[in-house]
Parts: structure tokens; sequence; C-alpha cells
């Protein structure tokens, strides 16, 4: 009976532990977590793909709007150097938000990107306005790395074909 009431002890004890709620992340995380995208920024502008890889968890996602995502660091570096080898890119980002609890945090904000295609015989790409979503993580060694980074544009999508002149007068 005693080890039955002691194993019981011993279960409740560790479902506590296990129900605990992480604290919140401290200030010094969220500035460390905003402080990392100027770096990050910097090396998407100057289309460095191997400098942007780093900033990722190595099972981190990328998830572009209309495009479809990219999973782990050779994925990653494979998209950005797709992205670069045809267009240079501008991104200016205003951070919004972050907050977490424990090792993992998401910081919201909003960018306005401006890019120039490299293949000139081609309609140059307007700027665009957007929202972004990333979510960190936290290593081992205090650092926060990107496990996800999602973008979309604030753009509604476009309106879709006219429908050809012979189907309007079979309507009519």
């Amino acid at each position: 009976m005693y080890t039955r009431a002691g194993m019981s002890f011993a279960a409740m004890i560790a479902l506590s532990a296990a129900c605990q709620t992480s604290r919140p992340i401290s200030a010094a995380d969220q500035a460390a977590i905003r402080a990392a995208d100027s770096p990050y920024h910097a090396a998407v502008n100057a289309g460095n793909a191997e400098a942007v890889t780093t900033f990722f968890a190595s099972d981190a996602t990328v998830m572009p709007g209309n495009m479809p995502p990219a999973h782990g660091s050779e994925a990653i570096r494979q998209f950005w150097r797709g992205l670069f080898g045809m267009m240079s890119a501008t991104v200016a980002i205003k951070s919004e938000r972050v907050v977490g609890q424990g090792n993992i945090a998401h910081h919201i904000g909003s960018y306005h990107f401006a890019g120039t295609l490299r293949d000139s015989s081609h309609t140059q790409l307007p700027p665009e306005d957007g929202k972004y979503l990333q979510v960190f993580v936290k290593q081992d060694d205090g650092s926060w790395k990107l496990l996800a980074d999602a973008w979309s544009a604030n753009a509604p999508p476009p309106a879709p074909p006219a429908a050809p002149a012979q189907a309007r007068r079979k309507q009519d």
C-alpha cells in the first residue's frame, strides 16, 4: 500500500511539473530576436543565400506567398539561391510584435519589397507591401534561430479574366 501511495504521489508530482506553463520570454530575448532581423534582411538585400540560410534552424521551413514551402537547410538555401538568381531584392521591415513562451517565440511585422529582375526582357515587378510571421526557437547556446518564416502580400488576388466574347453571347 505504501509503495502504491508513493508511486501515486510521484506520478502527481511529474504530472504537475509537466502541466506547468513556460515563462514568457524576457525583454532581452525579445530584443535579441528583433536584433537578428537586421543582419538577416541585410543578407537578403545583399543577395547572399549562404548568409541568409545561417539564420535558420536546420529543420526550419520557409513559406513564401504563392510558392511551395522549403523544408530544411538545403531546401532553404536552394530557395534563396533560386530567388537571388532571378532578381535582386530590397526589403524593409517594420517589427510590430515579438512574444513567446519558453524557448519558442513569434515575430509579427510588415514589409516593403522592391525587386529587380535580372532578365530585363521581362516586365519588372511592382513594389509589394505585406506582412510576415516568423517563429523563432532558442538554441542551446542562447541564440535564437528561425524555425519558420512566412510572408504574403497585402494586395488582393487578381481578378479572374473576362469570359470570351463568344461565351458571353450564348448567355445573353
